[in-house]
């Protein structure tokens, strides 16, 4: 069988565009999300529904932020978490946070658009907000196909732990993590595409787009579909069949993306900010 692996798509629609035009192309029997398709980005909702149509999908950290309440305290207290709420219809609980585009607080909810306009959501806005949350609340922290183990951040934390390349200097702790999958496993998490080796090393898609296991195990960071951390802005995902991974990087219209972030002050954060020197 052939995979389409993703991870961190981040509200980033017009990358997710490209990605998904990519794989139309490229006959795969399965789409697999590993998480972080909201968070940081301006169309949480849009690529969130893209992904509950198309994909076998995970959870995330950024899944797990917004589904709990704000006073749990950590990453759910985030700006960019609450207006991440609204955006996907699950704040109704909550007072509403202030909007760029809708300075009158007696205004109905709002979230954005394709277009990155604010839209009013009103009783079909708010069933669509209790859809995804149920959704979201549906989705494993931990999967499986065939002989790989697929999770959003590591073997041993699903979803927290970072995997850094510097983490194979740190040779007892690299080695337990091959003891947790047979052959295969994937990951996101930390923007970083690429494949850690069984012996050790740390393989970027960079340096070797495409890689062929060989006898031993290997798990592959697949990368951001949404926000790629490697000096690469461009999209990122990996086609899977059998012992061949290739890394697929994707130009999108990033300006376009950029100004419809700008249009919305609550999404500023440390995290969103990494877009913006990649910007031409």
């Amino acid at each position: 069988m052939r995979f389409a692996i993703l991870s961190d798509i981040h509200g980033n629609l017009e990358a997710l565009r490209a990605v998904a035009e990519d794989i139309d192309r490229s006959n795969v029997d399965e789409i697999i999300c590993l998480g972080d398709s909201i968070g940081y980005g301006p169309n949480p909702a849009e690529c969130l529904d893209w992904v509950r149509e198309h994909c076998y999908a995970l959870l995330g950290n950024a899944e797990e932020a917004v589904l709990f309440h704000p006073s749990s305290g950590g990453e759910a207290d985030s700006p960019v978490v609450a207006w991440t709420r609204l955006a996907l219809g699950m704040a109704l609980e909550s007072p509403r946070p202030p909007l760029s585009r809708h300075p009158n607080p007696t205004e109905p909810f709002a979230m954005v658009g394709d277009d990155g306009e604010m839209g009013h959501t009103g009783p079909e806005g708010y069933r669509h907000g209790r859809e995804r949350r149920d959704y979201l609340e549906s989705l494993p922290r931990v999967g499986w196909r065939a002989d790989a183990l697929l999770v959003h951040a590591s073997p041993r934390n699903p979803l927290h732990e970072y995997l850094l390349p510097g983490c194979v200097d740190a040779a007892a702790a690299f080695e337990t993590l091959f003891h947790l999958f047979p052959r295969w496993a994937f990951v996101g998490h930390t923007h970083l595409p690429g494949v850690f080796t069984e012996d050790r090393r740390f393989v970027s898609a960079a340096a070797s787009p495409v890689f062929t296991l060989t006898g031993q195990r290997a798990l592959v960071n697949v990368g951001s579909v949404g926000q790629p951390r490697d000096g690469d802005p461009r999209a990122c995902y990996v086609l899977w069949e059998e012992d061949r991974v290739a890394f697929q990087r994707l130009e999108y219209d990033l300006a376009a993306f950029l100004a419809k972030t700008r249009l919305h002050p609550e999404l500023a954060s440390p995290q969103t900010m990494r877009w913006f020197p990649a910007a031409t």
